[in-house]
């Protein structure tokens, strides 16, 4: 697998830490797991379409596999997010973190080939709440309200 940019990984971290409140518990990991990738679908149906959202999902998915062991057997379907909180039964709640962050790191990177890497981190970023721990200070893009 070729590792996400530094700039997709940072992205990737953030996004998590924008949801994560202390989830150490498998039912908090997979909570927060489900909620940043409702948000980040909901974020970007309307960029890239649900279809092409749920073929890089599962892109991703497949190539973070490779190095976290706690994303096998997990598959991405149409409106059905793999069970997080289950693989963090079995793997450990850091392992399967792990594994969520580099999924989101690289499907940052997948989105980057298509639409070059500061419009994707950009738009990754704009599907953060906008309250809470790493949101963004406010909803404009270049000085200008988005």
């Amino acid at each position: 697998m070729t590792r996400p940019s530094p700039a997709a990984l940072a992205a990737a971290r953030r996004l998590w830490a924008s949801g994560a409140n202390d989830a150490a518990t498998p039912d908090d990991v997979g909570a927060v797991a489900s909620r940043i990738f409702a948000q980040l679908g909901r974020g970007l149906a309307r960029w890239i379409g649900p279809d092409g959202y749920t073929a890089l999902l599962n892109r991703a998915l497949g190539l973070a596999r490779q190095e976290h062991g706690a994303l096998l057997g997990l598959m991405w379907r149409e409106s059905a997010a793999p069970d997080f909180a289950a693989a963090a039964q079995v793997y450990g709640v850091a392992a399967v973190r792990a594994g969520v962050v580099a999924m989101l790191a690289t499907f940052i990177d997948l989105l980057a080939r298509i639409i070059g890497e500061d419009m994707a981190v950009q738009l990754v970023e704009r599907t953060r709440p906008l309250s809470g721990p790493g949101a963004p200070e406010s909803d404009t893009v270049g000085g200008r309200d988005a």
